[in-house]
């Protein structure tokens, strides 16, 4: 797959898993964060070159992140419930979801659709967002995300 920006937000879960699958594979990353940096488990590290927002609404935050990005891919997984207060609402034809299952090895085959939709989309700057880390009942949404999203950008 070709070099996007991966554009995310400060929270927990997969959010920080896009950013950090960014970061260790040499992709840009940008995107805004809550007031002061702050995050759903403590103050967002300086590694994430992200911008302040001047206040701490999930809406704006997302709202400014959707601004940024061409295309919205939201990661779901599918064993889990969730509180949906800190996703993005976008329109079908500007996103993609996808729902991943615990084990990545079933995850493997929607990698390479979701590289078409991007290279078919021409997608340059991708707003990556989905469930925090506070929606676990006991499933590690970072990992799950990770795993996928650094194979993703191979």
């Amino acid at each position: 797959m070709s070099k996007i920006t991966v554009i995310s937000g400060d929270q927990t879960g997969v959010e920080r898993a896009a950013l950090d699958a960014a970061i260790d594979k040499k992709f840009d990353i940008d995107g805004w964060c809550m007031k002061g940096r702050v995050s759903e488990d403590d103050i967002l590290p300086k590694r994430y070159k992200l911008k302040e927002l001047n206040n701490n609404s999930y809406h704006e935050r997302n709202e400014a992140n959707l601004k940024l990005a061409e295309k919205t891919l939201i990661l779901m997984i599918s064993s889990i419930k969730i509180d949906n207060k800190t996703l993005p609402i976008v329109k079908e034809e500007e996103s993609k979801t996808i729902f991943l299952e615990e084990n990545f090895e079933q995850n493997k085959a929607q990698i390479n659709p979701l590289i078409k939709w991007i290279e078919d989309k021409k997608i340059k700057k991708l707003f990556i967002s989905g469930p925090t880390e506070s929606n676990i009942n006991g499933v590690t949404i970072y990992e799950i995300a990770y795993k996928f999203l650094y194979h993703l950008f191979n």
